[in-house]
C-alpha cells in the first residue's frame, strides 16, 4: 500500500515508508553514520556574535542566510564575520534562490577569495538551471542545489542534465527514502540532508 501513495504526496510516502522502516529494522538504522551538523546563524548583523555561543557547543559549520537584505549591507557583514570566525570553521551561504545573476556573481567572486565558505546554496531560482550549471563551471567555490531538487523527478532531472555539484536534499519533504537511497547508491551523488 505505501508503494501505491502518488507523487505529490511526498510527505505521505517519506513519512509512512520512514515509519515502516523504523518498525522492520528499529535502531539499526541510524548505527552506520557518523553525522555532522550545520548550524543556522541569523540574518543580519546578529551572525557576528551569535556564532560563538554555537562554537562553544561544538558547532564547526555554519548556514547563513543571504539575500534578505541589500547585497552591500549582506558583503559587509560576510566580510566581517570570516574575519572573526576561527580558520577551522566552515560557511555555507543559502541564497533560496534570492539572487540576480550579477549578485550571484559577485558574492562567488569573493568567496573564491576565502577559504571558509563550503559552498552557496541555490544562488538562482530553479527555473535558471542552466546559468546555475554555467557558475559552477566558472568559480572555485561550490554550489549547492536545494529549491531544485525538491523531489526524486526534479533530482533525477538535474543530474540528467549534467548536475554533478551539490545537492541538498529535504527528505521529509522528498517522498520515498528507499528510491532516493537507490539514486545515491546508483550515482554516488554529494548529498547534504537539510531539516
Amino acid at each position: 500500500q505505501i508503494e501505491s501513495i502518488p507523487n505529490g504526496l511526498f510527505a505521505c510516502q517519506f513519512g509512512f515508508e520512514s515509519a515502516l522502516e523504523h518498525l522492520q529494522f528499529g535502531d539499526r538504522l541510524d548505527q552506520n553514520f557518523l553525522l555532522s551538523y550545520s548550524y543556522l546563524l541569523p540574518a543580519g548583523e546578529a551572525a557576528l556574535t551569535h556564532w560563538r555561543s554555537l562554537w562553544k557547543k561544538g558547532g564547526r559549520t555554519f548556514k547563513w542566510k543571504i539575500g534578505v537584505t541589500s547585497p552591500e549591507e549582506e558583503i559587509n557583514i560576510f566580510q566581517q564575520l570570516v574575519t572573526i570566525l576561527p580558520e577551522t570553521a566552515k560557511l555555507r551561504l543559502d541564497a533560496n534562490g534570492g539572487l540576480n545573476l550579477e549578485d550571484a556573481k559577485t558574492w562567488l567572486n569573493i568567496t573564491d577569495r576565502t577559504n571558509l565558505v563550503e559552498f552557496v546554496e541555490q544562488p538562482l531560482s530553479p527555473q535558471q538551471f542552466d546559468r546555475i550549471l554555467e557558475l559552477s563551471k566558472n568559480y572555485r567555490t561550490a554550489i549547492a542545489l536545494d529549491e531544485s531538487v525538491a523531489n526524486l523527478v526534479q533530482l533525477e532531472n538535474c543530474y540528467q542534465k549534467g548536475w554533478r555539484g551539490i545537492y541538498v536534499i529535504k527528505p521529509g519533504i522528498f517522498g520515498s527514502p528507499q528510491k532516493l537511497r537507490d539514486f545515491c547508491q546508483q550515482t554516488h551523488i554529494d548529498v547534504v540532508f537539510s531539516s
